[in-house]
């Protein structure tokens, strides 16, 4: 008997009695009654609810499915059951236990419902954890999201209607996570990718996800519960872990996290699209240049400097290839580079990079505040050499900049600010040193 039939195949068990064999952590959860036998319920304030399910046999097991694929391909065809759509269906660690784990989606309107189940085969008998959540409120805010993300990559497709009608389709927006088949039909789609759980956390299909993971984390069973086999270990189970379609692109999942400010993850996301892309054998293009730049400010952000400039400089070799040598691409990875020198303390290697790239910012147009960067730069070069004097105009146009492009409240206006302090305060100018520092106490609240 292979490992799956192990984990699927089982004698029909005795009866369950009213003290459900499964525990774990319901906190922020509140029991609602429940008129069905051996079903224990749920709910929290965001209207979600958590249900645990006696089943008199698996609910995944339809005659003696024995694979993944037909695991799945029944899971599918019970989404469709209920005018839904497969997202996921895999193998799953569930405590101590090994299990499955699916979710399907469904739509009322313009109002997405997705149901999470947990499934867990003990010895008598199985049991289904389920949670189900839906938008409330707003609708649609992980597709919009996503949506602009992939515009602005350029990775919007419209795809034409075909004979059976319909709307047009963003193409490659919406497949099936295993089979193309089915892809006309499904719902899911690349929002639904788990990335996006972290920068929508309170989403109601994020919520569903993080909640399940908790569960199977502190799932503990009764003694003597457990179907014998269960916990074995499974050979490569891992490598089913995520859905392999209907997936964002890592590119632009690192442009989505690196918007949300989840910079491990940006870092790690671009860092695999690179990899990826070298690893296929494809020739590097601007694309790349951009991606390169998006791992090195992913770096930078994390305080990783010195790992960041290896980023920048590839950055500038590869945008220097296919780009015209004013490029604002190409004068925005010799800036990042600069930065991240100076946060190294390296003022010498800093200070002809910053001069460099304010030469091609002033020669382009709309690149202000990018100026203002290498001007605030220089700035603090000349601070950083005791050049007090020569810091000043420096600062005092980036300032001016800073002010006019992006506000006075603004956190650059407040960085600015206190070199400007520091080189006033060193010059002997006390009055403007201490309206330099209110300025910054009050950008700051302090």
């Amino acid at each position: 008997m292979t490992w799956f039939r192990r984990l699927l195949g089982r004698s029909p068990g005795a009866e369950s009695g009213t003290e459900c064999p499964v525990r774990f952590a319901v906190a922020d959860w509140q029991r609602a009654s429940s008129e069905a036998p051996d079903t224990w319920t749920w709910r929290n304030e965001q209207g979600d609810s958590l249900t645990v399910a006696a089943q008199s046999r698996p609910p995944f097991h339809e005659g003696e499915a024995a694979t993944l694929d037909q695991m799945r391909s029944t899971w599918r065809k019970r989404a469709a059951r209920l005018d839904a759509s497969l997202v996921q269906a895999d193998i799953t660690q569930i405590g101590p236990a090994l299990g499955f784990f699916a979710v399907i989606k469904s739509r009322d309107g313009l109002k997405a419902k997705y149901s999470g189940s947990l499934l867990v085969p003990l010895a008598a008998p199985h049991y289904e954890i389920r949670m189900d959540a839906e938008e409330r409120g707003i609708t649609g805010q992980r597709d919009a999201i996503v949506t602009a993300c992939l515009a602005q990559r350029g990775e919007i497709r419209l795809e034409l209607p075909d004979a059976r009608g319909g709307p047009a389709r963003i193409s490659g927006f919406c497949e099936d996570p295993y089979d193309p088949q089915f892809d006309r039909d499904t719902l899911n789609c690349v929002s639904d990718d788990e990335r996006v759980d972290l920068v929508l956390s309170d989403h109601p299909l994020s919520r569903m996800r993080r909640t399940l993971a908790l569960i199977r984390e502190s799932l503990t069973f009764a003694p003597g519960a457990l179907l014998e086999g269960t916990g074995a270990a499974v050979p490569d189970a891992s490598r089913h872990a995520e859905p392999r379609r209907g997936r964002l692109s890592h590119a632009t999942a690192g442009t989505l996290l690196f918007k949300a400010r989840l910079f491990d993850q940006s870092e790690a996301a671009f860092a695999a699209s690179i990899a990826e892309h070298e690893m296929a054998g494809r020739p590097l293009d601007v694309d790349i240049a951009q991606q390169l730049l998006g791992l090195g400010l992913s770096r930078d952000c994390q305080g990783k400097h010195r790992e960041s400039i290896p980023a920048y400089e590839r950055a500038e070799q590869v945008a220097r290839t296919f780009l015209e040598p004013g490029h604002p691409l190409i004068a925005m990875t010799i800036n990042n580079r600069a930065r991240a020198l100076i946060a190294l303390n390296d003022h010498a290697a800093a200070e002809p990079a910053f001069e460099q790239a304010l030469q091609m910012f002033h020669a382009l147009e709309g690149q202000q505040t990018n100026a203002a960067i290498a001007l605030n730069g220089m700035g603090m070069v000349r601070n950083a050499q005791e050049r007090w004097a020569e810091a000043i105009p420096f600062l005092e146009k980036a300032l001016k900049i800073f002010d006019a492009a992006i506000g006075p409240d603004a956190p650059d206006c407040g960085d600015v600010s206190l070199n400007l302090a520091r080189a006033y305060a060193h010059v002997g100018d006390v009055e403007r040193a201490q309206q330099a520092l209110d300025n910054v106490k009050r950008i700051r609240g302090e």
